[in-house]
C-alpha cells in the first residue's frame, strides 16, 4: 500500500492477483493504488485476448472497472493505451480519435450498469505514444485532456472536479528508432522528453537507444531514465505549467488537432457497430 503497481497483464488476472495478495497481507483493497490497462477494441494489446469474442473482451473490462469503483476506488481500473495504435504506423489524429471511440464506448456501457460516472471518470487514464513531430505531440496532448474534459461534463455529466486534469502517461516511441547508429537514439529520446513535459505529461518511460535491434540492456535502461533526469532536474523546464500556453502556434495546432480528432470519432461512431 505504500507504492503504486502498474500492470500490463491482461486487466481482469491483475487485478484478481493484486486483490488477492492484498487480502492475504491485511491490507485494504480500499488502500490500492496503480493501473491496469483496458483495450477490448483492440484485441492484439493483450495477447490472451486474440482468442476471445468481443463480447467477451469487453465484459471482463467493465467487470473489473466497476470492481475497482465499489472496491478499489484509488485504482485507475481504465488506461487507455493508444501507444499500440500510433505504432502500427497512425498518425496522432488518428491514434487519438480509435482511444477517444473506446474510452467513449467503455463509459457508455459503465452508465447502462448503473455505476456512477463520478465514480470510475476521475480513475480513467490514457497512455500515448510521443512521436518526433515535437509541436504537433505537444498539441496533441493539449488537445486531448480539453476533449476529454469537456466530453466528460457536457455530455456524460460527471461533476467531480478531479476529471478535468485526466492523468497522460506516455512511452516515447519505438517506431522512430533505428538500428543503424543506435546512439543516435538518445537524442530522440530526449527530443521527445522534452515535448513530453513541456505538454505536462504525468508520467514517461524512455524508449532504449537499442531495443530498434534487441532486448534492451541495463545500460540503455540508465540513459534513459538519466535522460528524464538531465531535464527534469537540470533544464528547469518541469517547473513552469503548460509553458507553450498563450503561443499562437501552439494554439493554433492544438485547436486544429481537436477539432480534427473529434471529427473522426464522429465520423467512426455514424458508422454504428
Amino acid at each position: 500500500d505504500s507504492i503504486s503497481v502498474s500492470s500490463s497483464l491482461p486487466p481482469i488476472f491483475a487485478l484478481a492477483g493484486l486483490y488477492l495478495v492484498a487480502k492475504e497481507g491485511g491490507v485494504s483493497p480500499q488502500r490500492l493504488r496503480g493501473s491496469v490497462l483496458q483495450a477490448p477494441l483492440y484485441a492484439e494489446d493483450c495477447g490472451y485476448a486474440m482468442q476471445m469474442p468481443f463480447n467477451l473482451r469487453l465484459r471482463l473490462s467493465l467487470d473489473s472497472m466497476e470492481f475497482c469503483a465499489r472496491n478499489m476506488p484509488k485504482f485507475h481500473s481504465f488506461v487507455e493505451d493508444t501507444y499500440f495504435f500510433s505504432e502500427s504506423g497512425l498518425n496522432v489524429v488518428e491514434e487519438m480519435a480509435l482511444g477517444f471511440v473506446e474510452i467513449r464506448h467503455l463509459v457508455r456501457e459503465m452508465i447502462k450498469r448503473g455505476v456512477d460516472i463520478d465514480s470510475f471518470a476521475p480513475r480513467i487514464a490514457i497512455l500515448v505514444n510521443c512521436g518526433m513531430d515535437f509541436f504537433e505531440e505537444i498539441a496533441k496532448i493539449r488537445a486531448t485532456r480539453r476533449l476529454l474534459a469537456r466530453m466528460m461534463k457536457e455530455e456524460f455529466g460527471a461533476k467531480d472536479p478531479r476529471f478535468l486534469a485526466v492523468v497522460i502517461t506516455c512511452h516515447t516511441s519505438g517506431l522512430s528508432l533505428t538500428a543503424q547508429q543506435p546512439f543516435n537514439n538518445i537524442v530522440r529520446g530526449a527530443v521527445q522528453t522534452l515535448s513530453l513535459v513541456l505538454a505536462g505529461v504525468q508520467a514517461i518511460e524512455v524508449s532504449a537507444f537499442d531495443e530498434a535491434y534487441r532486448t534492451p540492456s541495463k545500460e540503455s535502461h540508465l540513459v534513459g531514465l538519466r535522460t528524464q533526469q538531465v531535464i527534469h532536474l537540470e533544464t528547469g523546464v518541469a517547473k513552469v505549467t503548460d509553458p507553450l500556453g498563450g503561443s499562437y502556434f501552439i494554439e493554433t495546432l492544438t485547436n486544429e488537432i481537436e477539432s480534427r480528432i473529434w471529427s473522426m470519432v464522429q465520423d467512426i461512431e455514424a458508422k454504428g457497430d
